[in-house]
């Protein structure tokens, strides 16, 4: 059943991304090949980075970061101090500790005291494209929902930047929040999608025209030829290009939460941002109510996620 509740939509979109990596954190790396033979069902303890049930990880930490900034309309400048507060100082962590960030990410959060404005801070070379960004973009989508399309990309365009400035990235981030966007104002998946996929199309090939070849696989597949696509064919490592359209492919060949957050995980290698993704898409698609409670019930600091989803919800409600 899909969510007819914007709030729900919000709360399933943040709790999905953090359910989605908490499944994936445990068996990062790990092979499709070795997850066939023992595929991930629920969520579970220790494995790769040897956390308890629940965890998530730096995927989460930033989206959270980023959601809070945004709901306190911090300035780009601010929510970057958020994200070096988080990998300094344990801000946003399950735990209290960084157990997992990204090298592109760090190398930005370094360049910080060298950029009066951070957003040029971001990492912008050729082979800077993994999906650190992509990962953590969706409160874009959830806090700027009434933004026209041009307003969304860009400001999900500006959140890139602050880690990964290269167009590549950049793009994804605007391809992914436009579908969240229409997702999250209730179209339904193939309309939602085909309306992503043309926009992306004529907004991109103007914006950033050299990157549009990078993402033909994705922008050419409607939801018939992506339900067509066998698991075979989709990458899932941290390139951000693979990233998306295991993303996607994960939400729009399955009809539940679960079974997406599953599908994507099991794809093996980069398993906790795949789930993250595709655990956004699902959440705020489906909405929280569609979130298997035992997942729910071992998530890492739910009350404090659940705190900070009530203020962004409140948020949005100020400026229907």
């Amino acid at each position: 059943m899909i969510s007819d509740s914007v709030p729900d939509r919000i709360r399933g979109a943040v709790f999905g991304v953090a359910a989605g990596d908490a499944l994936g954190a445990p068996v990062e790396f790990e092979s499709r090949e070795a997850l066939q033979g023992d595929p991930v069902k629920g969520m579970r303890g220790y494995g790769t980075h040897n956390q308890p049930v629940g965890t998530w990880s730096d995927d989460t930490s930033m989206a959270l970061c980023l959601l809070e900034g945004l709901v306190e309309r911090k300035s780009w400048n601010e929510i970057a101090d958020l994200f070096q507060k988080w990998l300094d100082h344990n801000y946003w962590t399950p735990h209290g500790e960084v157990y997992d960030a990204g090298n592109i990410t760090r190398q930005a959060i370094a360049l910080y005291p060298k950029h009066d404005d951070r957003r040029n801070a971001g990492l912008a070379g050729q082979f800077d494209n993994g999906n650190g960004s992509l990962m953590r973009t969706l409160p874009i989508a959830l806090m700027f929902k009434d933004a026209d399309r041009g307003e969304l990309a860009k400001k999900a365009h500006y959140a890139s930047r602050l880690t990964h400035g290269h167009p590549r990235s950049q793009m994804a981030c605007g391809i992914y929040c436009d579908f969240a966007r229409r997702l999250l104002g209730g179209a339904d998946k193939e309309l939602a999608w085909e309306g992503s996929r043309g926009w992306a199309k004529d907004y991109y090939s103007r914006v950033f025209p050299e990157e549009v070849k990078e993402y033909r696989r994705i922008l050419d597949r409607d939801v018939p030829a992506y339900c067509e696509t066998p698991n075979a064919s989709i990458k899932s490592s941290g390139y951000v290009v693979d990233t998306l359209d295991a993303g996607i492919w994960s939400f729009l060949t399955t009809q539940s939460f679960a079974d997406c957050c599953l599908t994507a995980v099991n794809l093996g290698d980069d398993t906790d941002t795949t789930g993250a993704v595709a655990g956004g898409l699902a959440g705020v698609y489906y909405g929280y109510k569609a979130i298997p409670e035992e997942w729910l019930k071992v998530l890492a600091r739910r009350a404090d996620i659940e705190s900070l989803i009530e203020r962004a919800i409140q948020k949005v409600r100020e400026h229907k």
